[in-house]
């Protein structure tokens, strides 16, 4: 049967030669926001073409040999365990004079690099007797942000030992030659990372739609690139403010925590008691995967910890700032053995510190 043209009224034809006042306002907004759309794909396909150029730019480490070998007699503990290793607040670029601080805490990138190098020798030797009594095959190595100093603050510029741009390329670099270090000691080496933070972002403030916008990011790129060709070293990079990171039987939820409240009298404790329970509660009738045993943040520079959250600590130790807001501690990086069935296990402060 042949189907009848459509009729078109007089109306329906002057409306479409002249649309009426209305219909022109928001055929103009949907044009603009098109074209802003448009504009949007253009910037994101330039960042993606700068990491791409970062990325080729990076000479990448030779492997390294894993002289480790599982242990083949019964061990006095008998389910294999994982160690753990947080790293946060590193704050490279950041330059603090001895005599700023009654000589102590001193910290440039060359005292940072001799850290990092004890930061592996003191975790490498602690595992090798822990494996006196059990398996430990991995290692898993939770980052919580802050791994450069940026422009936080107005005094940042003239301070910083070099520029912001210059920060995430030796905060990389660094990141990369500890992950080298410790390589050839475990069988799989596991990074944890989580992006935003304060001191990395790139806007005034942390957005919440694109937290990922931020100078930590980078620097997790660069150190992934530099150790691509070592096939024993696996990323699990965090886009989110929060990222959940697995050891064995046990979740460890990962952030940075500078929105957590601070105070002239030191570390908030009811403040992260709400917040363990905010989260507590938002995930308690989700999926199992979205839950956590302990929350694991950085932020303060000097470490604390409860049953249910931690605090690690800080590559530069505490500042002038710090001890103004009632915080002092050395340099340190803590970590702890995992054990499948009990839990955490021999919990480590390793203090960096020279003196």
């Amino acid at each position: 049967m042949e189907k009848k043209p459509r009729t078109v009224s007089a109306d329906q034809i002057a409306r479409e030669v002249d649309p009426s006042p209305e219909e022109r306002h928001l055929k103009s907004k949907v044009s603009e926001l098109e074209g802003r759309i448009e504009e949007l794909k253009k910037d994101y396909g330039g960042v993606r073409v700068l990491f791409q150029d970062i990325r080729n730019a990076i000479e990448i480490c030779d492997p390294v040999p894993i002289v480790y070998t599982p242990p083949k007699g019964k061990m006095i503990i008998s389910s294999p365990c994982a160690s753990a290793l947080q790293c946060s607040d590193w704050h490279i670029g950041k330059y603090v004079k001895a005599d700023q601080i009654e000589e102590w805490n001193e910290f440039s990138f060359e005292i940072a690099s001799q850290r990092v190098q004890s930061l592996v020798q003191r975790k490498t030797e602690t595992v090798e007797i822990e494996r006196s009594s059990a398996q430990i095959d991995d290692l898993h190595i939770l980052s919580t942000g802050d791994m450069i100093n940026g422009n936080l603050r107005p005094g940042d510029t003239a301070t910083n030992e070099f520029p912001i741009c210059i920060q995430p390329v030796k905060a990389g670099y660094l990141w990369a030659d500890m992950l080298m270090g410790f390589a050839p000691h475990f069988r799989h080496i596991y990074v944890h990372w989580v992006v935003p933070d304060n001191h990395g972002r790139l806007t005034p403030k942390i957005e919440t739609a694109e937290p990922w916008n931020s100078m930590n990011y980078i620097v997790a790129e660069i150190a992934k690139a530099k150790t691509a060709a070592q096939e024993n070293i696996k990323w699990d990079i965090f886009p989110g403010e929060l990222g959940i990171a697995n050891v064995l039987n046990r979740a460890y939820l990962l952030r940075h925590a500078h929105d957590i409240g601070q105070s002239s009298l030191g570390i908030q404790f009811y403040a992260f008691e709400r917040s363990v329970g905010r989260e507590a509660r938002r995930r308690m009738n989700r999926h199992t995967k979205y839950h956590f045993n302990i929350l694991v943040t950085g932020h303060f520079h000097a470490p604390a910890r409860t049953k249910d959250w931690w605090i690690g600590g800080s590559l530069s130790g505490t500042d002038n700032y710090d001890n103004s807001m009632g915080r002092e501690s050395g340099p340190l990086q803590t970590g702890w053995l995992v054990h499948p069935k009990r839990g955490e296990m021999n919990y480590n402060e390793y203090d960096l510190s020279t003196r």
